[in-house]
């Protein structure tokens, strides 16, 4: 991940945690309160539809009142032969029953009527102000017992004394139905009460229509008893009975319910009025928090940009030229490039810093590469002394034997028998038949020949020996020469040629070299452009490192060498491959660093050596291994040319 984008990232987490931070301490701070004012504003709401209702029964109250005190009223209950009221017109459109009736409950007038849709419907009547006449229960058209409330009312005082309420009005229940029934007395001229009047008007649909008009809201009423009050909210429903204010709650985001009950006469709950009206202070409020959501967030995001155009101008671009210039350096090894700012800041002090590095940088591998060469040099060196001396010795020991054999040899012996001949030259032929001495001359000189041949062997076989082992120092010399060769010409090479010479050049150098099983893999592999000294120092450290990891290792399997070549693409493959002591995988990201080593009396500069010079080589060097104890393998590509790669 670049650094431009992890900036961008860190600063969009950072935008993001402040928005998320904010939005939420506004929902949680301002959203409760926004509710609160939703519940404030909805009872206050169903304060107004209370004070409404209280207003309309007032008006039966008032009503009641009017014809209590009428001539006509008092003149019916006074004499009977008055004519009858005409209640119809008294009702109108507004109440829906009124009852003349004396003290001893009898009724002189009397009319109900239905006005719900029902009714109209029964009535087949599409005028809205059609009706039907009906009877109530709780009001007989005939008699009504004169111990009603609304005949006699008796009402307990605050001091526990009862006293006679003389205008007794309230809700009750009659035909299932909720009516505002107003009771006023009728006096005549003496004073006497002579009757009442009873006024009632339905708390229906059609007045909850009528009242949900005026407020621009709809109103319902639920009579207890009935089945629908039992699917009400009994919490609310609960908090609404036990308070004095109305409750209310959010039925959703977007509406607030309300309840009110209104008692009876009784001061017993009867009806539940619910209201559902909308919750606009919620509703701005949300809108309010999400343009504030969105106006925080486009100015953490004008100030991300203008911030990341500040960094990206500053720091970014520069820091990104001297990472190109650092890839630059690192693809093709170029360590004279330089980045040659003129800036007075730390990022310039960073770009002469780095190039005043890379002159050490230069200097340093120079230095390393010579130590390198000469450190494997003389381990080359050391190997090949060892075996001069083992070739030496074999001389040695060669030598010796052909002086043993010629100081033990029996041509002294021979000099007598010669001399022995020479004094019996005259009569040689008597002293070979007649002389004791002259009849072993012949099994002598056969015994003479048998070991004088023996003897010629001997020193023949040991001489041929002297002769090899000379002839070997010569080669391990001529080896060790053309090691030291370093040439920086590039020619065309073929790669197996140059693995076969650092197989005999490490095979001299080594002690294992009879105890090592060796496993050759040349496939073929065109002729390469490049310097072959360099080529040869790296398979030499690998190889030279393999023998080495075997000596090493723990492991009582007999030694076993592989070194391979391939082609792979557009690249030539040399790999060198060793069951020995392995790389543990911690190791395996450190074992071409400079100064690297697990060796005891190692240096740590040979892969290292061997790394950069395959880079120099325009190839790469790697390793890889199972862990220690499972061996390793050593992988180097190089480039082929284009046509050599199109060909394979």
């Amino acid at each position: 991940m670049s650094l431009r984008t992890r900036i961008v990232l860190v600063l969009l987490a950072m935008v993001a945690t402040y928005v998320v931070v904010d939005h939420t301490l506004q929902r949680r701070v301002l959203e409760p309160r926004f509710a609160e004012l939703d519940r404030e504003q909805a009872v206050a709401n169903m304060e107004r539809n209370l004070q409404l209702i209280r207003a309309e029964s007032a008006n039966v109250e008032s009503r009641a009142r009017d014809l209590a005190r009428s001539a006509a009223v008092r003149e019916r209950l006074s004499n009977p032969n008055a004519p009858e009221i005409d209640v119809a017109a008294i009702l109108g459109s507004t109440f829906d029953f009124v009852c003349v009736v004396r003290p001893d409950g009898s009724v002189v007038d009397y009319l109900a009527l239905d006005r719900t849709a029902e009714a109209r419907e029964s009535e087949a009547v599409a005028d809205d102000d059609s009706s039907r006449p009906i009877s109530l229960d709780r009001f007989p058209s005939d008699q009504i017992d004169p111990r009603t409330a609304w005949l006699h009312h008796v009402r307990e005082s605050t001091k526990g004394v009862e006293s006679i309420d003389e205008s007794p009005a309230g809700f009750t229940n009659t035909n299932d139905r909720a009516i505002y029934v107003a009771s006023e007395p009728v006096a005549n001229l003496a004073g006497e009460t002579v009757g009442r009047v009873l006024l009632g008007r339905f708390f229906d649909e059609r007045l909850l229509d009528e009242l949900g008009r005026r407020l621009g809201q709809e109103l319902v009423a639920w009579p207890l008893w009935t089945k629908s009050a039992a699917e009400l909210d009994p919490e609310l429903l609960e908090d609404a009975t036990a308070g004095v204010r109305p409750a209310t709650k959010a039925r959703s985001d977007d509406e607030m319910v309300s309840y009110a009950v209104i008692n009876d006469y009784q001061q017993l709950p009867l009806l539940v009025v619910e209201t559902t009206v909308p919750r606009p202070i919620r509703a701005q409020g949300s809108l309010t928090i999400r343009y504030a959501l969105f106006s925080t967030l486009g100015a953490g995001m004008l100030l991300l940009l203008g911030l990341l155009h500040l960094l990206d101008r500053l720091v970014l671009k520069p820091v990104a030229r001297v990472t190109d210039h650092a890839k630059i350096i690192g693809a093709d090894d170029r360590t004279t490039a330089r980045l040659e700012s003129d800036r007075r800041d730390e990022l310039g002090v960073l770009a002469r810093e780095f190039d005043s590095m890379m002159d050490k940088l230069a200097d340093s591998r120079a230095a390393v590469v010579k130590a390198a060469h000469s450190a494997g040099m003389s381990e080359i060196a050391t190997g090949i002394l060892h075996n001069v001396g083992n070739v030496l010795n074999s001389v040695s020991i060669g030598s010796q034997l052909v002086d043993e054999t010629v100081r033990k040899s029996r041509i002294g012996q021979l000099e007598k028998l010669v001399d022995l001949l020479a004094e019996r030259e005259q009569d040689l032929d008597t002293f070979i038949k007649e002389d004791p001495r002259g009849a072993k001359l012949v099994p002598f000189l056969k015994a003479m020949r048998t070991q004088l041949v023996e003897e010629n062997m001997t020193v023949r076989t040991e001489q041929t020996k002297v002769l090899e082992g000379i002839a070997h120092i010569a080669e391990l010399v001529a080896s060790q020469q053309a090691y030291a060769i370093r040439s920086t010409l590039k020619e065309s090479t073929d790669v197996r040629d140059v693995a076969t010479k650092a197989l005999e050049l490490t095979k001299s150098a080594g002690s294992l070299q009879s105890e090592i099983d060796m496993d050759i893999d040349f496939g073929d592999l065109p002729k390469i452009e490049l310097d072959p000294n360099k080529l040869l120092e790296i398979l030499v450290n690998l190889i030279q490192n393999a023998r080495q990891a075997m000596q090493g290792g723990d492991s009582t399997a007999r030694p076993h060498l592989s070194v391979a070549t391939r082609i792979e693409g557009d690249k030539a493959v040399v790999e060198v491959t060793d069951n020995g002591m392995g790389i543990s995988k911690e190791n395996l990201a450190k074992i071409f660093g400079h100064g690297f080593t697990t060796k005891k009396h190692g240096h740590g500069f040979g892969l290292h050596s061997a790394a950069n010079a395959a880079v120099e080589l325009g190839g790469r060097l790697f390793a890889e291994s199972d862990g220690p104890g499972t061996g390793a393998r050593f992988v180097l590509e190089l480039p082929l040319p284009p046509t050599a790669a199109q060909a394979a």
